[in-house]
């Protein structure tokens, strides 16, 4: 029987064997552990203090029931010195390591473990040599327990053997399971004793790298910056690591506005908010406010422009294709456009393009853009009531943004678009101010240049887009805003403009919706002008397009209910209309005043007119058409 440290006898036989999910267990030293194992309690309450045990650590942790090859082959021996029950039902041991064991067997029947192995003896060699290491080794602890105290301060005045020393020092180092097993996997003690001084060397230079970083961040902080402990520690150990660098989320945000070409008082701007945002934590509510403006001011197109050429000879051919007669209104363009050119900048009159619905004041801001290839972007400021929706919110409130003015630029991804403010004259004043005298500084060339949304606060250059305004009617606006306006008047169309309308323009247009073919719908000219004038009154042609709409229709469903749905052809005549559009719903009272003797079509009325040379309507007295005549003759 061989005899084990400490005087025990070491088993002959199959002897009790506890897995260690994690962690080992050093000749030489004690642990307390807690035991929650079916098979480890039935373990325990079958040995008594002084019994001696195997103690091993198996490979994986998440094994509940483990066999010989789920456990490392080497274990140590060891002395049950205290059994504990808790009050919870668990037994907590303390164990005194004795000697190392090649685990040769394992066996699971019993209510526990039961392992089989031999002790494995001690490699000394040169025993002088392994003396001198031990001893260079304590005088290292000694120094580095000075500084950590602790299990390391009780282990440099231990006076154990070379071996012993060198697996109380592995133990109080406190090294991963997979380094412990790498010491107690070591027989030769000069070779244990040279790797616990390799592994002390590394946790001595984590020791002073760790209070290196430890010293830095207390530096840098104050009481308001306590809850970013752990970020500023990661940038100290980025830094030791040679690896200060920007990187993730700030990091990409940093890219991003260096590539926005800011201005200089945006770039200054977006520092200042960049070093405010690394001291903060995601977690906090300002974190994600100062995220969100920095983004604004990222995505704002400060310096990127649309290559956009002025072809005079382009820009007449695209209002022409796309729009019939207006012939003052597209010589005004074509000046502007020319000016445009010649110049080489956009602070020139804003163009206002004033008449009644359906004449094509969308459609010619979008003709201008296709010819000169800039983005087109739409505002529309109907029942626009709050001074925000133009200049933004300031970033006091929660949830603010910029106003349309900036957002549509956002989405236009350039300076100089051409940005259309549609229906400018049915702008409301509610109590959040006036969103028409806001408007005042973005459409007047002298100021717009250092236009200033409340939500950002910096000036942003608005020189270069080409503004285009719409209005039914200017007798609501204010004088100033009129004053910063250049006012094209777009009158209406005749018969015969709108003719060549329908013909150009809106029946091939309704045919392409209606996946009808090339000349299976014909439509007379003559039916076409009795639209016009019985079933349409109207300067535009918006009314004209769903008649012409309501044919399409019938055509199709004509074409669905033959049988041979490609071939079917619809011919319209002026007799046919009633048949597709219904009844007549306008009539001539010219023909009604020459038909009929002595009745009248008009009476006296009141009506307002519009002047150009005013901003004041003026006044008058006017006979209108009445649908009701009146026989004086009776």
């Amino acid at each position: 029987m061989s005899q084990l440290r400490g005087g025990a006898s070491a088993p002959t036989s199959a002897f009790p064997l506890l897995p260690l999910r994690t962690g080992v267990l050093f000749p030489g030293t004690m642990i307390t552990l807690p035991v929650g194992r079916k098979r480890s309690v039935a373990l325990v309450e079958s040995v008594h203090e002084g019994d001696v045990i195997g103690v091993v650590t198996q490979i994986d942790p998440k094994v509940v029931d483990p066999g010989l090859s789920d456990m490392h082959p080497t274990g140590t021996f060891v002395r049950v010195a205290t059994i504990a029950r808790l009050p919870s039902g668990e037994y907590r041991l303390s164990l005194e390591g004795l000697d190392r064991f090649k685990l040769t067997g394992v066996s699971g029947d019993g209510l526990y473990w039961h392992g089989e192995g031999s002790v494995i003896g001690e490699e000394y060699g040169d025993a002088e040599e392994a003396h001198l290491l031990a001893a260079s080794l304590r005088e290292r602890v000694q120094q580095l327990a000075t500084k950590a105290g602790g299990t390391l301060g009780q282990v440099a005045l231990s006076a154990a053997e070379p071996a012993i020393f060198a697996d109380q020092v592995a133990s109080a180092l406190g090294l991963s399971t997979d380094k412990e097993l790498e010491v107690l996997n070591e027989f030769d003690v000069r070779a244990r004793l040279r790797l616990v001084a390799r592994l002390l060397s590394e946790a001595k230079a984590t020791s002073e790298v760790k209070q290196k970083i430890d010293a830095d961040v207390r530096q840098e902080l104050n009481k308001n910056q306590r809850e970013a402990l752990l970020r500023e520690q990661l940038k100290a150990i980025h830094r030791e690591l040679g690896e200060d660098k920007e990187d993730g989320d700030l990091g990409t945000l940093k890219k991003r506005l260096d590539a926005a070409g800011l201005s200089e008082e945006a770039r200054t701007v977006a520092d200042r908010e960049l070093a405010r945002l690394a001291t903060l934590s995601p977690q906090q509510a300002e974190y994600n406010v100062i995220r969100t403006y920095l983004d604004w001011i990222a995505e704002l197109p400060w310096s990127a422009k649309s290559e956009a050429t002025v072809d005079i000879g382009s820009v007449s051919k695209k209002l022409d294709e796309d729009h019939f007669g207006l012939g003052d209104v597209k010589k005004r363009i074509l000046e502007h456009m020319a000016v445009l050119k010649l110049t080489g900048q956009a602070r020139s009159s804003i163009l206002c393009l004033v008449g009644p619905p359906g004449v094509g004041k969308t459609s010619l801001g979008q003709s201008i853009a296709d010819a000169t290839g800039r983005p087109f972007m739409r505002i529309s400021l109907g029942g626009v009531r709050d001074e925000a929706e133009i200049r933004g919110h300031r970033r006091t409130y929660v949830g603010a943004l910029p106003g349309r003015i900036l957002n549509a630029l956002k989405k236009a991804k350039v300076k100089n678009p051409i940005l259309l403010l549609d229906e400018v004259d049915k702008l409301g004043v509610g109590y959040m101010g006036s969103p028409e005298a806001a408007l005042l500084e973005v459409l007047d060339p002298e100021q717009n240049k250092t236009f200033t949304d409340h939500y950002l606060e910096i000036p942003f250059d608005l020189s270069e887009v080409l503004f285009l305004c719409t209005a039914n009617d200017l007798s609501g606006l204010s004088g100033p805003l009129r004053d910063r306006l250049e006012i094209i008047e777009l009158s209406g169309y005749t018969a015969d403009e709108k003719l060549h309308i329908a013909k150009n323009h809106l029946i091939p247009k309704q045919l392409a919706a209606h996946a009808i073919g090339t000349g299976m719908l014909t439509v007379t000219d003559e039916a076409i002008r009795s639209i016009v004038q019985d079933y349409t009154r109207e300067a535009g042609v918006r009314q004209l397009g769903r008649e012409i709409t309501k044919l399409c229709r019938a055509l199709a469903l004509e074409a669905a209910q033959a049988s041979d749905a490609k071939s079917h052809e619809l011919h319209v005549t002026v007799s046919d209309l009633s048949k597709y559009l219904g009844k007549t719903r306008f009539f001539s009272e010219v023909a009604e005043r020459t038909s009929v003797p002595g009745v009248a079509t008009a009476s006296p009325g009141l009506r307002w007119e519009e002047t150009s040379s005013s901003s004041r309507p003026r006044r008058c007295l006017a006979k209108v058409a009445s649908r009701s005549p009146v026989n004086w003759a009776t």
